[in-house]
This record gives structure tokens, C-alpha cells and sequence, in this order.
């Protein structure tokens, strides 16, 4: 390590540990407010028939937030939480580079654990009020086609 050899050193380095801790602290609330807009999904999904099987998967290529089965049809989606909409919807987050991987990580989950080949990737978008309470919830079916990844 750098010896610390004026009052400007000693300045950054304590700049660099608050910046760190602010990041830790960013970091965990974005991993909070990620498992409450899972929840929200896996009740949401109760209620429409869905029978949830597994969640937060995770192989080298991405995380599948939740896996369900509905109607004969394994289903994996992918959950996008915001607290607001200033800075863009959450459906604004979901890039086709993301959907490649989740197809990729959906035919590894479905080779490795199922024997049902007929599969779905959708997307829960979830945007939260400032208490932390539902504002809204939109779930779209089969998000592949939107990005021409079939």
C-alpha cells in the first residue's frame, strides 16, 4: 500500500471509502426493492394460475428471477422493478442483449431439469410509489418475438 504523504492523499482516500459505502448502501436497496418486486410477481402469478417451480436461477449466462409453469407451458420470467419512472419505465431496462441470455439460460435449465421443451420467456415490469407500494404491474408474453430472438 501508498505511504500517504500530504493532507490531500488523506482527503481522497477518506472520499474513497465514503463513495465505497455509498455504493454498498446503493447496491443493497437495489437488491431489496428487486426481492419485493419478486414477491409482488410470484403473488401476482399465484393469482393467475401460474405454479411456481423455481427463482433466482442463475447459470454462467444470467439469472432467471422466477420459473413457473402455466397451462402445460414452463414459463421463465424476468422481473424489472423501479420505484418511479423519472429516469425511464422498466421496460425501458430490458435490452435484447438480456433476452439472448435468458434464452440461452432457459434451454440450459429446460436440458438440464425438465422434459417439457415447450417454454415462454416473459417480463414482469413492476413500478413502485415512493412508500415502497404497487403503482403498477405489467406482464407481457413471450418477450422473445419483441426482439426477434426466436
Amino acid at each position: 500500500m501508498k505511504l500517504i504523504k500530504n493532507i490531500r492523499d488523506i482527503s481522497f482516500f477518506k472520499r474513497s471509502i465514503s463513495e465505497q459505502d455509498f455504493a454498498r448502501r446503493d447496491r443493497r436497496k437495489n437488491i431489496e426493492k428487486g426481492r419485493a418486486g419478486e414477491d409482488i410477481a410470484k403473488r401476482y402469478l399465484h393469482g393467475k394460475g401460474y405454479r411456481i417451480i423455481d427463482q433466482n436461477y442463475r447459470t454462467p449466462y444470467a439469472e432467471i428471477d422466477i420459473i413457473a409453469q402455466h397451462k402445460g407451458i414452463l414459463t421463465f420470467i424476468e422481473v424489472r422493478t423501479r420505484q418511479n419512472e423519472i429516469f425511464g419505465s422498466p421496460e425501458d431496462t430490458i435490452k435484447r442483449k438480456k433476452v439472448i441470455k435468458l434464452i440461452k439460460n432457459a434451454k440450459g435449465y429446460i436440458s438440464r431439469r425438465s422434459s417439457n421443451k415447450k417454454y415462454r420467456i416473459d417480463a414482469i415490469c413492476i413500478v413502485l410509489d415512493d412508500n415502497g407500494k404497487l403503482k403498477r404491474l405489467s406482464h407481457y408474453k413471450n418477450i422473445t418475438l419483441d426482439f426477434n430472438c426466436t
